[in-house]
Parts: structure tokens; C-alpha cells; sequence
């Protein structure tokens, strides 16, 4: 059995006047900001941000974000399936933020956004909601209630980190935590286990989803990687900030069908 660890990989509270590279277009107070929005997420898999026009058919004043992600040098390319789930939400998670974080700034409203892999695919016809309702962009708007779950000085952390240490010690796992805080905490969460088929038949997964709130709504976003044999073999994630959504994956063909209803 794995010993018990948990491993908090600290949040970098950076507070740039200036936005680093990979961040473009819109007004020098908004390339900063999204700069302190990426400062807050140190190793994402954004690589690029651009504010772009307003969407089609919203006020010409509003802006769209085109999200660019990619790998990071080290991921085994055996999880590229795994990590481009990662990737995704974290997409979903910038472009939430970066819209809070404008409005709560006085800066340009968010109507959508796309996130890509490369900017040559930054297209209108793949744009998707991010507007707060109210705001009067018609389509763009998402619905009522996906909101942040929480001031930003609570003690959702301390109590996430007490949680996952008691359960790394029940269940005999090393686990990684990643406190994402954009604008809203949304914890990444890396189990390493022994035994996939073990820990898919006991009662860990089940532990650690409720202690990310997957299902729920207790962070902003969470995504849960496990690690077996040298490979990601079952992700889950869940989101609160473009859309309610929560989801997983299983990408080892013979575990395919346990512990999560889709691969």
C-alpha cells in the first residue's frame, strides 16, 4: 500500500502590473488583470489568451476571450486524452474568472469565448455563452445562478486540506493538490495508486469526489486526476463558471465501465 502524503503545491499570488507574454488585445488595465488571473493558476495549460470582438449579434462594446491551450513540457504522452480534458476545463475556468474579474473591475463585459488549441482555429461559428445574465447580449447570456461559490478568504482550503489528508491516510494514498484560485477556488486534485483495479473497486474515488464537491458546488470548478502504472487512467471534473457541468473518464480499455459511466 502506497504510503500517506499529501503534497500542497503552493499558489503564487502574484500581483504583475504587467501582462506576461501570451496575453493580447484589449486595454493595458485588462491584459494586466488577466496576467494576475494566470499568476493564480502557476503551470496551466493556457498558453495564451486574446480579447477578442463582441460575438455576433451582441453590443458592439462586449468582448469575447479566444482561450489557447497546450501541453507542458514533461506530460507523457500517454495521457494526451487525459491532459486535453485538463486543458479544457481549465480553459473553462480562465474564461470564467477573467469575465468576473472584469466586471468586478469596470473593465470589458465577457460575452463568450472558445477555447482552442491553436489560434488559426479561433472561429465565431464555435463560440460559446460566457455573459452574466442581465447584461442584455441576448444568446451569449448563460443561464441564472452559475455564480462563484464563495468569498475569496474562507476556510474552503484549510478544510479541503484536512479532508485529503484524512482520506490519504484511510485509504493509503499520495495525493497532489493544486489550489487554483483565479477569481474563485477551483482545486486540482492528483491521486497516485498502486493498483488502478483496486482503487476503481474501493471506496477512495468516492471520497475524494465529495471532498472536491464534484456533483455539488462547493468550489468553482474541480478536477480530480488518478495516476496508476505510470499513466492517468480516470479523470473527473466539475464546473460552475460558463456552465454546471461535471463529468469523467476512464481511459484504460480494460477498466473501461467502472466507477464512471463514460470513457
Amino acid at each position: 500500500m502506497c504510503r500517506a502524503s499529501l503534497a500542497v503545491v503552493a499558489t503564487a499570488l502574484l500581483c504583475a502590473s504587467a501582462a506576461p507574454a501570451g496575453v493580447n488585445g484589449g486595454s493595458g488595465a485588462e491584459r494586466a488583470a488577466i496576467g494576475r488571473i494566470l499568476a493564480r493558476m502557476p503551470g496551466t495549460r493556457v498558453t495564451e489568451v486574446r480579447i477578442l470582438a463582441a460575438p455576433p449579434g451582441a453590443p458592439a462594446s462586449t468582448r469575447t476571450l479566444g482561450v489557447v491551450v497546450g501541453t507542458r513540457k514533461g506530460d507523457p504522452p500517454l495521457d494526451r486524452r487525459a491532459l486535453q480534458a485538463r486543458a479544457g476545463w481549465e480553459a473553462e475556468i480562465v474564461a470564467g474568472a477573467i469575465r468576473d474579474g472584469f466586471a468586478r473591475r469596470g473593465l470589458s463585459r465577457i460575452a463568450a469565448f472558445i477555447a482552442v488549441t491553436s489560434p488559426s482555429q479561433l472561429s465565431p461559428r464555435f463560440y460559446r455563452p460566457l455573459g452574466r445574465p442581465g447584461w442584455g447580449v441576448g444568446r451569449w447570456e448563460v443561464r441564472a445562478g452559475i455564480r462563484s461559490a464563495g468569498k475569496a478568504r474562507d476556510d474552503r482550503w484549510s478544510a479541503l486540506r484536512t479532508s485529503l489528508l484524512a482520506d490519504a491516510r484511510r485509504f493509503g494514498l499520495r495525493l497532489r493538490l493544486e489550489p487554483y484560485n483565479p477569481f474563485g477556488k477551483a482545486p486540482v486534485v492528483t491521486v497516485t495508486v498502486r493498483s488502478p483495479e483496486r482503487f476503481l473497486r474501493g471506496r477512495a474515488l468516492q471520497h475524494l469526489r465529495a471532498d472536491l464537491g464534484i456533483g455539488g458546488h462547493r468550489f468553482d470548478g474541480a478536477f480530480l486526476s488518478v495516476v496508476g502504472g505510470g499513466r492517468t487512467f480516470f479523470t473527473a471534473f466539475s464546473t460552475h463558471r460558463t456552465a454546471v457541468t461535471a463529468g469523467c473518464a476512464v481511459y484504460v480499455r480494460s477498466l473501461a465501465g467502472r466507477a464512471c459511466p463514460t470513457t
